[in-house]
C-alpha cells in the first residue's frame, strides 16, 4: 500500500523530524530511551504544522502508516498549546499546533498506527518562544461531533466531507454499575461485575494521505 501524495498540503522540512530508527529489523526499538527530539520553536500566536517522518522506521518491515493521534497537556487557559488537528499527510504523521505560553517547553505525544497493526507513541517537545504575546487559540473547522477537518480530507463536489461513520477512539472512564439504592455492584449471571465504559467518539474521515 503506497502513500498517495496530496498536492497543496506540505509541512516545511524545518518542522519535520525523522523518527529515529534502529538498524536492526523489523522495527526493533526506535531510539535510546534518553533521547527526546524537539521541533523548531514556535511563537505563541503561530498556527503551524509539525511532522514526524516514519519512513525509515517502517521500511524494514514493509509497513505503512495508517493513522495518527496526538496528545498535549490539558489546556488551562484559552491560549495554552492546543492540537487543532492531526493525521497522516503525504506519509508523514502531522499535528497542527496553536497557542502556547511564552518561554515554555511543552511535550507533544504522537501515536502512530500502522497497516500491519503496529502502534508506537513518540514524545516530542516544542519550545514556545517570546516572539509574540499569548493569543486565544483559533477555532478550526470540524464536523458536527467535533472531529477536526484536516486539510487532506476528501469531499464531494458540494464540499461535504466524506466519512466512514463514527468510531470509538479513546476510553475516557470505567466504573462499576451500582444497584438503584447504591449499596451493591451489579454483576452478570456469571458473577462478573458490570461496567459502565465511557468512550470519546470521533468520525472517521476519508483522506488523500
Amino acid at each position: 500500500m503506497a502513500d498517495i501524495h496530496c498536492p497543496g498540503v506540505t509541512v516545511a522540512s524545518a518542522r519535520t523530524l525523522r523518527l529515529l530508527a534502529s538498524s536492526t529489523p523489523p522495527l526493533w526499538g526506535v531510539r535510546l530511551p534518553s533521547i527526546r527530539q524537539s521541533w523548531a520553536p514556535k511563537a505563541p500566536a503561530d498556527v503551524l504544522e509539525f511532522a514526524l517522518d516514519p519512513g525509515r522506521w517502517l521500511a524494514d518491515a514493509g509497513d505503512t502508516l495508517l493513522s495518527v493521534s496526538a496528545t498535549v497537556p490539558d489546556p488551562v487557559t484559552s491560549s495554552d498549546l492546543t492540537a487543532l488537528w492531526c493525521g497522516k499527510v503525504n506519509g508523514l504523521a502531522v499535528v497542527c499546533l496553536a497557542g502556547g505560553q511564552p518561554n515554555t517547553l511543552v511535550p507533544v505525544s504522537l501515536t502512530l498506527h500502522t497497516l500491519q497493526g503496529r502502534r508506537h507513541t513518540e514524545a516530542v517537545t516544542v519550545q514556545i518562544n517570546l516572539d509574540s504575546e499569548p493569543d486565544d487559540v483559533p477555532d478550526w473547522p470540524s464536523l458536527a461531533d467535533g472531529t477536526p477537518i484536516i486539510p487532506n480530507a476528501l469531499t464531494d463536489p458540494d464540499g461535504r466531507v466524506l466519512t466512514l461513520g463514527t468510531s470509538q477512539v479513546k476510553q475516557v472512564s470505567v466504573a462499576q454499575l451500582l444497584s438503584p439504592d447504591g449499596t451493591s455492584h451489579l454483576t452478570s449471571p456469571a458473577g462478573v461485575p458490570l461496567l459502565n465504559q465511557v468512550f470519546r467518539s470521533a468520525t472517521d474521515t476519508l483522506l488523500l494521505a
